[in-house]
């Protein structure tokens, strides 16, 4: 069965699989890197916190063959929209008048 490698990064830090993990496809790589990435937003969002998580899954040649992305904000009701980077915090509409 071949191996396939998953490498995480929470936009901080790139954990790099080196052992890999034995799946009948690269299928079968992919949901199991989507389960991972799913664990690490878990544990790691907080109230008022965004993160955002890209897992890679490579094959044995080195190679990828999928790239999860997964974005999460854990906002408290109430508060407004954090500002991104080139955000304007609203609808973009601008003011009304």
């Amino acid at each position: 069965m071949p191996l396939y490698f998953v490498d995480i990064n929470d936009g901080q830090i790139t954990t790099h699989d080196d052992a890999g993990s034995d799946a009948s496809s690269p299928e079968v790589a992919r949901d199991e890197a989507v389960r991972l990435v799913t664990e690490v937003a878990k544990a790691a969002v907080g109230s008022g916190s965004e993160q955002l998580l890209v897992a890679t899954v490579r094959d044995e040649a080195e190679q990828e063959v999928y790239q999860i992305t997964m974005s999460l904000t854990c906002q408290r009701s109430g508060q407004p929209p954090a500002l991104r980077q080139g955000g304007r915090g609203d609808n973009g509409a601008g003011p009304a008048g």
